[in-house]
């Protein structure tokens, strides 16, 4: 499928580091999707999702999550961060510069696994800032989440990765075969979220778990069937926090899905009858799609 022509659109953080975003603009003033991704995957892999927006007649931003892809950082026993930076720094740049290219379009979050979570804490911690938050294959890494004994993987491999950052000074994933080269931080606060099934990120100042019970925001929360990284049980594990916002819960199997995209990243270039859902979520929320 042709993409429309892309933009580059450099960002700076308040703490100087740099990363850029792609802009594949679409309809004039129509919304606009942030699309922020799984651990370890670079943004330029949402690309077919970003066009199946785009036939919707919606426009999609892809951005990198720190230390990866375009980021200026990379993970280090010396370069370390978690999610307080992602949610701080990261995203309140993303959203401003987002803001600035579509002044009179609306803004909306599209998360998937690790990128769907720092959304929704960034959506309670910044109220307003978009119109709705759209999640998929993406919750809690709670280990109850899961049933046993994959419950028991879950934990005790959540908290492995976290004794190796430690020892590393930064989690080897892309050596390990889950996730990307990681910080240690990152890494903590994910670790203490599957162990808790509490959001207490390092250095965070917040409570975030009173912000998430507050958060008003609209989400649309679909899983896929066959996932077994985020099944419909950790997504409600999640969004179950959002005491105050409207969730609709939506789970896409074998009778809407092809074969080929019933997995946790594979729906990504499969990714039209989950566009289609959008729409009409949309329409149930105070903003109303111009035709």
């Amino acid at each position: 499928m042709a993409l429309a022509e892309t933009e580059i659109l450099p960002i700076r953080m308040a703490d100087g580091s740099r990363s850029k975003l792609t802009v594949f603009p679409g309809s004039s003033h129509h919304p606009v999707f942030i699309i922020m991704p799984a651990m370890g995957v670079r943004a330029s892999y949402y690309a077919p999702l970003a066009g199946s927006l785009l036939q919707q007649g919606l426009q999609a931003v892809t951005a990198d999550l720190r230390g990866h892809g375009y980021s200026s950082l990379r993970s280090s026993r010396s370069v370390d961060f978690g999610f307080h930076e992602m949610i701080n720094q990261d995203l309140p740049a993303v959203v401003a510069a987002t803001q600035g290219r579509f002044p009179r379009s609306p803004i909306y979050l599209l998360g998937h696994s690790l990128g769907g979570q720092m959304s929704v804490l960034y959506a309670s911690l910044f109220p307003d800032q978009v119109a709705g938050v759209v999640l998929v294959s993406s919750g809690s890494v709670y280990f109850r989440g899961w049933r046993f004994p994959t419950s028991l993987a879950i934990l005790s491999a959540t908290q492995l990765a976290w004794g190796i950052s430690r020892l590393l000074g930064y989690f080897p994933g892309h050596r390990l075969g889950f996730g990307g080269r990681e910080a240690r931080t990152t890494i903590r606060d994910w670790a203490h979220n599957a162990r808790t099934g509490s959001y207490r990120p390092a250095h965070g100042e917040r409570d975030v778990e009173a912000a998430m019970a507050g958060m008003t925001t609209p989400v649309l929360a679909i899983s896929i069937g066959g996932d077994k990284l985020a099944p419909p049980r950790a997504t409600r594990q999640l969004c179950g926090k959002l005491k105050s916002a409207p969730v609709r819960y939506l789970c896409m199997g074998s009778d809407e899905m092809p074969a080929a995209g019933l997995d946790h990243f594979a729906w990504v270039n499969h990714a039209a009858p989950i566009v289609e859902k959008i729409r009409p979520w949309m329409a149930t929320n105070t903003y109303r799609l111009r035709n």
